[in-house]
């Protein structure tokens, strides 16, 4: 069928109704409305945090999976699989849509022993989705999962996130650029007609707004040691970088700017990064003597 619309009433006909609707034709309505993910009200929302032995509990809350809703009312306890004594895996804690079931449910996903685990794809199907709200990593021989094993992510677009509006948000980065790079144009053709004093003190307030407005960029080097090459870059206290990391990084980052010097790449709380993902960004902020990485705490980095 090319066109579809409804809710619409049904009228008896021939002592049959016209039309019928089911839960697909809901859920499809909803999708159009309300993007997948968590909705995040607090930071502890279906939040994965260590309990005892091998288990781990998934904290209250509620979620969108395709237009199907999700909701945990109370604390729910999951059971991991024992351990290998000899190879390490990493598990998924995901909530997974089942329409052949005709259910939602957060479960376990177990991932592979091996001497270097990665964790296991999510299943996104015609009949099952599923949203990762972490990665549990489970070492040889452990009896006790503790919090450090476990890797939040919600936060991650492509594997959950969370749901921000109605609608999927539009994305004005094309715009943005557009107008920076207009403002640019007016600022350095007023600059061309000043004099050389009024164009240099000019020049510094422009300094001063892009170390504000931001730097663009891809990494290079050799992780966890990043190197970065701008254009015109200023390092002063404040100045902010979007970064896109090309190669994982497991150990304690770096980031050195146009040979400036290598500096520490921490989290919100001063501790540094120790895990970074290729082809993920990272927005950090200069404080005057290391690169803050915005958004990122300890409960947010990933361990593996």
């Amino acid at each position: 069928m090319a066109e579809r619309a409804y809710f619409f009433n049904a009228v008896v006909v021939d002592g049959e109704y016209d039309r019928a609707y089911d839960s697909a034709d809901h859920a499809n309505f909803f999708a159009g409305l309300v993007g997948n993910g968590i909705f995040y009200h607090s930071s502890d929302i279906l939040r994965v945090t260590s309990a005892s032995g091998m288990n781990v509990t998934v904290l209250p809350g509620k979620a969108n999976i395709n237009g199907y809703h999700y909701e945990n009312e109370s604390p729910l306890t999951l059971e991991l699989g024992i351990a290998s004594g000899t190879l390490n895996r990493i598990d998924r804690i995901v909530i997974r849509l089942d329409l052949t079931n005709r259910d939602i449910r957060t479960v376990v996903k177990a991932g592979v022993a091996t001497t270097t685990p990665t964790p296991p794809l999510l299943t996104r199907t015609n009949d099952v989705w599923e949203l990762s709200l972490g990665q549990v990593y489970v070492g040889r021989g452990i009896a006790q999962i503790v919090q450090s094993n476990i890797g939040d992510e919600r936060l991650f677009p492509n594997l959950c996130g969370i749901v921000t509006g109605l609608i999927d948000q539009i994305d004005m980065s094309n715009l943005y650029a557009q107008q920076i790079a207009q403002f640019n144009q007016f600022l350095q053709h007023n600059i061309d007609n000043l004099s050389e004093n009024a164009a240099g003190h000019l020049q510094n307030q422009i300094n001063d707004l892009q170390a504000s407005i931001g730097y663009t960029g891809a990494t290079s080097g050799t992780a966890p040691n990043y190197v970065m090459t701008i254009p015109d870059f200023l390092l002063v206290d404040g100045t902010q970088v979007k970064a896109k990391i090309h190669q994982s990084a497991t150990s304690a980052t770096s980031l050195n700017i146009n040979d400036l010097g290598a500096k520490p790449i921490v989290d919100g709380f001063g501790d540094a990064v120790p895990n970074l993902r290729a082809g993920t960004w990272l927005v950090v902020i200069y404080n005057g003597t290391a690169f803050q990485a915005v958004g990122l705490s300890s409960q947010f980095v990933v361990y593996s």
